[in-house]
């Protein structure tokens, strides 16, 4: 049986080969009757940059830095994505030429026509204005996602809510609770940048401040460097966390199921030496001026059979008593449409992050799009139904495409009211 990682390796050599191929037959014939000296050229640039990516994966699997991001992963990830998603959009124009091609070669056979087609050389072919069309649309996603490593993966946006709850107490009216989520540390190579955002937290000066989520990719120490740094983030009345998806190292093959429990365990403690308060299935009662806010955290519940259901809010509720109004933390979103505003109608807000609005998208104040919005309903921003609300957080980092590209790095700071 193969393993997770030769599966991987298979998939990735075999994905470059293939639309290396589509796209060298297109550029070939782009340059058919250019001079050797472009020919050559032409061969030279394709084939190095696929050798120059074969090469940094034989790099990355063989000495085991594929899980750890620095300056250059972060360039040789974003440089690859970006280059192969343009080779894609190629290879598609490709497709549509051959399919076109396919059905003229039919038409003349079924019309048993014997002439030799001419290529017109007065003018452009459809082949040449095809590829030629295919190679400059394939331009714009390459720059957008390089500029989306470059500018937009550390470029914070702060988010104000003004977050409305029915009969919300007089004495919590004005409170302030800031918002974190998705930081994946292991992704995040840019320690300046980092600190840049983290200070934008602290000038907010929270009452509350939730963090909902991945803090990591993988690996308990993926978040080290940021413990000083995350521990200056300081609320009035407290600092909570719930664990997402990626917080339980499931991604990973481990050498025993004792190793994982040590890596989970680890990073239980990097909670408590930042500080923050982690909720799995509990509650905290807040009182102010005798009124009661009920906070229940609950730990990862996803609706795909990929994720965890560890996610319990009967639970976290045991012990809470009567609470004036009550609020959830819960990394996945799907958790409200599919558990929350079923069986918990008490529950007036819920926070969650996970998505990233897929790190990739259209967000303006005339119309929202990103790919994401085709697994997951709720994937960015504010939701109301019945009284209920959630918001989805942007996230803070990344994973796997080291940038953004049109959906920002989000910090939230909500006003109740």
């Amino acid at each position: 049986m193969k393993s997770p990682l030769l599966n991987t390796i298979v998939f990735v050599f075999g994905f470059i080969l293939i639309t290396d191929l589509f796209t060298w037959r297109a550029i070939r014939y782009l340059v058919r009757n250019k001079s050797k000296f472009w020919k050559r050229g032409a061969a030279m640039f394709h084939f190095g940059l696929t050798l120059l990516v074969l090469s940094g994966f034989a790099y990355f699997f063989s000495n085991g830095s594929a899980e750890k991001y620095d300056s250059f992963r972060t360039f040789f990830s974003g440089f690859v994505m970006a280059f192969y998603t343009s080779k894609i959009i190629f290879t598609v124009f490709v497709l549509f030429e051959d399919i076109l091609g396919f059905f003229e070669w039919m038409t003349e056979k079924y019309r048993k026509r014997t002439d030799k087609i001419v290529e017109n050389k007065g003018g452009i072919s459809r082949a040449d204005f095809i590829y030629s069309a295919g190679a400059v649309t394939a331009l714009a996603p390459f720059y957008l996602m390089m500029r989306g490593v470059y500018k937009s993966a550390y470029d914070y946006q702060v988010h104000t809510v003004k977050l409305e709850i029915p009969g919300l107490p007089k004495a919590w009216r004005g409170k302030r609770i800031v918002q974190l989520s998705d930081i994946h540390a292991g992704s995040l190579a840019d320690t300046d940048a980092v600190a840049k955002g983290i200070q934008l937290v602290k000038d907010l000066k929270p009452d509350l401040f939730f963090f909902t989520g991945d803090l990591v990719n993988n690996f308990a120490w993926e978040a080290r460097e940021m413990v000083d740094m995350l521990r200056g983030i300081k609320a009035d009345i407290g600092t909570y966390s719930v664990l997402g998806n990626h917080d339980y190292g499931l991604y990973h093959q481990w050498d025993s199921k004792a190793e994982m429990h040590a890596n989970f365990d680890a990073l239980i403690n990097t909670h408590k030496e930042i500080g923050w308060t982690l909720m799995r299935n509990e509650n905290e009662v807040i009182e102010i001026g005798g009124k009661k806010l009920g906070l229940l955290g609950v730990e990862n519940w996803g609706h795909s059979k990929r994720f965890p259901k560890l996610g319990d809010i009967d639970k976290a509720k045991k012990g809470m008593g009567e609470v004036d109004f009550k609020l959830l933390m819960s990394h996945d979103p799907s958790h409200w449409e599919a558990v929350v505003k079923s069986q918990h109608p008490d529950i007036a807000a819920t926070f969650s992050g996970h998505t990233h609005g897929a790190q990739l998208g259209i967000e303006n104040k005339f119309f929202k799009w990103s790919p994401v919005q085709y697994i997951y309903k709720h994937w960015a921003g504010m939701y109301e139904d019945q009284g209920q609300q959630l918001y989805v957080n942007r996230g803070f980092g990344f994973i796997g495409y080291p940038g953004r590209v049109g959906i920002l790095p989000e910090i939230t700071v909500f006003e109740l009211a």
